[in-house]
């Protein structure tokens, strides 16, 4: 749309020049087909997100126990899905006796919260102070079966670490919450004062 020049014997009047007749005509079409677009639509509801339940479990000296993942370069925490009716807590003790052999008291053991681990997953958190426990006498009971349909181990090998040693050990994921997100220092001198008390050893 233009507007019309002011002058000598000229119009102060509007007018549409004929190129822009087609142009708001395709302007029009567009804002009839947005119309159709924005009607209102039944809302699609979110999935809420998966939760996996994990252990960290220390041992007096202040370094935590990792499981290696099978076939995988990375080490773990005790962790796996929450299942449908099942607690929390419930869910990290039973990974912590599937993938370890461990038997843990929850009542001996702190919650250290919820947090944002990947895009659709979510990572609780507990821990506990253990005895310094051989690797060699630690067991996986749970497996999957691999591409190839062989059977195997969801862990095969065991590790007492240093939290400094977590970042080059430990997926990208786990490794941002654990250096990140919780403070371990902090956590270590939590469970072992909860253990002192709890079972009268240091």
């Amino acid at each position: 749309m233009r507007l019309g020049k002011r002058g000598k014997g000229a119009h102060n009047s509007r007018f549409f020049h004929p190129s822009m007749i087609m142009e708001i005509t395709q302007i029009a079409s567009v804002a009839a087909v947005c119309d159709i677009a924005f009607l209102p639509m039944t809302p699609i509801p979110l999935r809420p997100p998966l939760v996996s339940c994990g252990v960290l479990a220390f041992e007096p000296e202040g370094s935590l126990l990792l499981c290696h993942l099978t076939r995988t370069p990375w080490w773990d925490i005790p962790k796996g899905l929450q299942e449908a009716g099942e607690s929390q807590a419930a869910a990290a003790a039973r990974e912590a006796w599937e993938e370890c052999g461990l038997r843990l008291d929850p009542s001996a053991w702190i919650a250290l919260g919820r947090f944002l681990y990947r895009t659709g997953k979510d990572l609780c958190l507990f821990s506990v102070l253990i005895p310094h426990i051989s690797p060699a006498d630690l067991r996986c009971t749970s497996s999957f079966t691999d591409r190839h349909g062989v059977v195997r181990p969801e862990v095969d090998g065991y590790a007492w670490v240093r939290p400094a040693e977590l970042g080059e050990r430990c997926a990208p994921a786990l490794a941002r919450v654990l250096l990140e997100k919780v403070n371990l220092d902090d956590v270590f001198g939590r469970v072992t004062r909860l253990a002192a008390r709890h079972d009268g050893w240091s």
